[in-house]
């Protein structure tokens, strides 16, 4: 294509807000273009910017009068600013690029490339490879959700024959002016914070009669993930649009309009809906949901919207979706509660391979539980255990999963409510193969350039190079993202991608170096001599770095008591904890040494009180073999809220509990967890035995600590990540709502007062995740116990009384009798994914084991009563106490031991201590 045919060609509109940081790098990333940047028509609409991101564009516009073009307008969003762009454009071709963003120097010269190849000018609207540009980390990946469409090259596609090729993003697409004007499409501004582009793609796409979009690899745009999350995408779960407009006008405007328009929902607009909509499911699984603040009435809407939307999605496009990868639950949500699945007739999946005894099955259903019989090879069985877990979405039960175990694999056969059902395949069609170019999806060949055509290398500056080899256009192209990305010069871009380069050879050669040495480590770790010293190894821990709690009490247990057993215990050998443990006789290991490689890969065990990835992976994935034990969960304290999410990924093989609330939420069918009675036992935990010992030793009357140990906040600990020094996240803590109630109350007169009044000593007990916080300034009289002052249960033997929040230490305490007060300062907001709780079966006005605050005054009110009361706990929390625990001994380490030997024992043995 010669120069004087890319006039008129392309206009880029750009929709101005608060971008003052970003702008500049966007508009250099234009002028860097090796496609005629005077050719170009660019249209910046300023949506009332409140920083100086407008006078910035005066200023290129002054720099290119001829090019970039602007307006102003009073705020409404970028669907508004868009459409005052779309009034004004003048070319052929129009995109809508955002600001903070960037392109790379050959992205316009790539698509008009691709129009020239398109040799029947069928393409109604182009799409570019979307790059996210991790602004954090200075660096850029193929990583977008959408871009396996991209892997089979440029090519034409016909959305009707292949509806996977979806695209909702509107910064990385070119549409046709004549076709908006004839049609008078513009977006709909009622539709923010997002899906605004694809409500308007859908729109646009649904009004051609060959819906054929041309899809352009090699054109990259440079999406910018901000460093601080304010981008609309990142920071648009916490607004109430976005579980209304967004299914009222985006969603369900597109769906329905398409069903007047065109007498059914295409497939490619289904796919775009339930893309963006998996998303809402995908956050509402996670710990820290972003879902999770919306009130009653909001949830309420968006349930009614949402069965709305999903009427218009066939069964068969949510049972075959393959955009992206759909979590199984996802799609079983969708299917049971919207499609009707599991309301008559169960789908049944056989969840074992073929040969695996016992043989799972699973099926899901909502409703009445079906009536159930199963045969293998032709005869009636029982099942040798059953599990039913509960699928939970934005507060509501969406299916019921069950799963059941039959004793021996083979012919199965299964009748649900006296029909037989036949089973289904959990796997799901994956993406295909393009279909043959055929028709108007045919493009023209490659051409190489010749005299007049645009160059292949690029430029710099407004210098055009001229042609090179392949490889030279490589490097071209990564020094033109290096140059954004780091905003450095050609030549120090140069200097690091060569810099980057040679690294990655430096790392490469010392990764086969260190794989030949992995393999020489693993050879010794299997040796003779380390297979008998490490033979049926029971490996015990806490945390990676810190002991002192189940796993260490455990240890000591099977130590005096089971010296036939061959534990050991695995630390690092910098912790605090290393040189007490070793003085008083623990085999122990170095947590990321040689030796423990090979007591990992010999082991029959992995016990510890974590469940973080170290812990499960002590000797990580990926470098050596996976170890074959089995993983034992002793848990850090008493579960009360609904951490299924967290915990049903891992390969827990046991599971210790200490009430029994606490084990029918994790055992009992109908609760969110995967785990049966087969992998839950009921025995209590390890540090209860030294505990209750300790408190024996220390009477009620005679204890002389208040004790303050509040948890801590993961919506507090993000915050402070940003900060870069440990004043800075001080700061952050100070300021917080954590803050003004907690410390307000340890640097209080009152407290002090009380303390004084009653000869006690104010101990404050931080979460060990407010560590990297530094030093936060107290009163003389507030002693802050740090790991090296000693053991934690030392403190709680002597706590005369005790105040927390939604910790469960609050067991432990009343365990040994001290009573406690709750303070709920944030109660209405502790569940709306500010913190990782998720509400679960425990009430703390019905369950708690002691009276709850709301208030610093109402702390000091409770504090005064059991002053009164001599700091006798109240009947009611003694009783609550007696009822939750079901043991009140000192046989819980060796109950937990017990279970743990009975893991290898067959199916049809209960663990020991299971609760059945």
């Amino acid at each position: 294509m010669s120069y004087n045919m890319t006039k008129g060609l392309f206009s880029v509109v750009v929709a101005l807000y608060g971008v003052e940081d970003y702008v500049d790098t966007f508009f250099q990333s234009l002028e860097r273009q090796t496609f005629p940047f005077e050719d170009l028509d660019v249209v910046v609409v300023d949506d009332e910017s409140p920083d100086g991101s407008y006078e910035i564009v005066k200023r290129w516009a002054e720099k290119y009068p001829g090019v970039i073009r602007h307006t102003t307008q009073v705020n409404g969003g970028p669907g508004a600013a868009r459409n005052t762009g779309l009034d004004m454009v003048r070319n052929e071709w129009v995109t809508f690029a955002d600001p903070d963003d960037a392109l790379q120097a050959d992205y316009f010269r790539n698509v008009a490339n691709f129009l020239k190849r398109d040799t029947h000018n069928s393409a109604a609207m182009l799409t570019t490879r979307v790059m996210i540009w991790n602004e954090n980390q200075r660096r850029v990946t193929d990583t977008h959700p959408l871009r396996r469409k991209y892997m089979f090259g440029e090519r034409l596609v016909d959305l009707r024959k292949e509806p996977n090729n979806i695209q909702l993003g509107g910064a990385s697409i070119f549409l046709r002016r004549s076709v908006l004007e004839a049609e008078c499409l513009r977006f709909d501004e009622r539709v923010k914070p997002t899906f605004e582009d694809g409500e308007f793609i859908g729109r646009y796409l649904g009004s051609l009669e060959d819906p054929i979009v041309g899809l352009i690899p090699s054109a990259r745009y440079l999406y910018r993930k901000r460093g601080n999350g304010t981008s609309l995408v990142q920071s648009g779960w916490q607004v109430p649009e976005r579980y209304d407009d967004i299914l009222r006008y985006g969603y369900l405007g597109l769906l329905e309009g398409l069903k007047r328009r065109l007498g059914a929902v295409p497939v490619w607009a289904q796919n775009m809906v339930l893309y963006d909509l998996q998303w809402y499911f995908a956050e509402d699984r996670s710990m820290n949901s972003k879902t999770a603040w919306i009130n009653r009435e909001q949830k309420e809407i968006f349930l009614a919207l949402l069965m709305r939307v999903v009427a218009h999605i066939d069964r068969e496009t949510i049972d075959n979706f393959a955009v992206v990868p759909l979590d199984w639950t996802t799609r079983e949500a969708l299917l049971v509660r919207y499609k009707g699945h599991g309301l008559s007739v169960p789908r049944v999946f056989k969840w074992s391979g073929a040969g695996v005894s016992p043989a799972q099955i699973l099926y899901t259903y909502s409703g009445a539980a079906p009536s159930e019989r199963f045969r293998v090879n032709g005869a009636e069985v029982e099942p040798t255990r059953t599990k039913t877990v509960a699928y939970n979405y934005f507060g509501q039960n969406f299916f019921m999963a069950r799963s059941v175990w039959l004793p021996t694999d083979g012919t199965i056969e299964v009748w649900l409510d006296g029909e037989f059902v036949p089973f289904e395949s959990p796997k799901r069609p994956g993406w295909t193969r393009p279909l043959p170019a055929e028709g108007k999806c045919r493009l023209g060949p490659i051409r190489k350039p010749v005299q007049g055509q645009l160059p292949v290398l690029g430029a710099v500056g407004r210098r055009v190079l001229a042609p090179a080899s392949s490889i030279a256009k490589k490097l071209d192209n990564r020094l033109g993202i290096e140059s954004i990305v780091s905003g450095a010069a050609r030549p120090a871009a140069l200097r690091n991608v060569v810099s980057r380069v040679a690294k990655r050879k430096v790392q490469s050669t010392l990764s086969k170096r260190r794989h030949q040495a992995d393999q020489k480590t693993v050879e010794w770790a299997l040796s003779p001599a380390n297979a008998a010293k490490f033979k049926d190894a029971w490996v015990i821990m806490d945390r990676v770095d810190q002991a002192d709690d189940n796993g260490e009490h455990l240890y000591r247990h099977i130590a005096a008591k089971h010296p036939e057993v061959n534990a050991w215990f695995l630390l690092e050998r910098t912790s605090s904890d290393w040189a007490r443990l070793e003085s008083e006789g623990f085999k122990l290991v170095e947590y990321g040494s040689r030796a423990a490689i090979a007591l990992v890969l010999n082991a029959t065990n992995l016990i510890s009180s974590d469940a973080t990835a170290e812990v499960q992976y002590p000797i990580g994935r990926g470098r050596y073999p996976m170890s074959d034990a089995k993983i034992i969960f002793l848990q850090h304290g008493v579960i009360t809220q609904d951490l299924s999410r967290w915990v049903n990924p891992k390969p827990i093989s046991l599971f210790v509990t200490s009430t029994r609330p606490e084990y029918e939420s994790i055992a009992g069918d109908n609760s969110p967890y995967k785990f049966t009675d087969r992998e839950t036992c009921l025995t209590g935990l390890p540090r209860f035995d030294a505990l209750q010992q300790k408190a024996l030793a220390m009477p009620v009357a005679k204890r002389n600590v208040l004790l303050v140990t509040p948890t801590w906040r993961q919506e507090l600990k993000t915050k402070a990540g940003l900060a870069t020094t440990s004043e800075e996240r001080r700061t952050v803590l100070e300021a917080s709502e954590y803050a003004r109630n907690w410390f307000g109350l340890l640097r209080s007169p009152e407290l002090k007062e009380y303390a004084d009044r009653n000869n006690l000593e104010i101990v404050y007990l931080p979460h060990p995740s407010f560590a990297d916080f530094g030093e936060i300034e107290f009163p003389d009289y507030v002693r802050v116990h740090r790991r090296a002052d000693g053991s934690v249960q030392e403190i709680f033997a002597r706590s005369r009384v005790a105040l927390t929040d939604y910790s469960s230490v609050a067991f432990d305490l009343a365990l040994i009798g001290s009573p406690l007060v709750y303070f709920h300062f944030d109660r209405g907001e502790i569940f709306n994914g500010k913190h990782n709780y998720r509400k679960g079966y425990f009430e703390f006005d019905r369950d708690g084991l002691g009276p709850v605050a709301l208030s610093p005054d109402e702390v000091m009110h409770h504090l005064a009563d059991l002053a009164e009361r001599n700091f006798e706990r109240h009947e009611l929390y003694t009783l609550r106490t007696k009822q939750a625990f079901a043991y009140l001994d000192d046989g819980n380490s060796e109950r937990v031991f017990q279970a743990i030997k009975a893991l290898n024992q067959p199916e049809s043995v209960s663990p020991a201590g299971s609760g059945n």
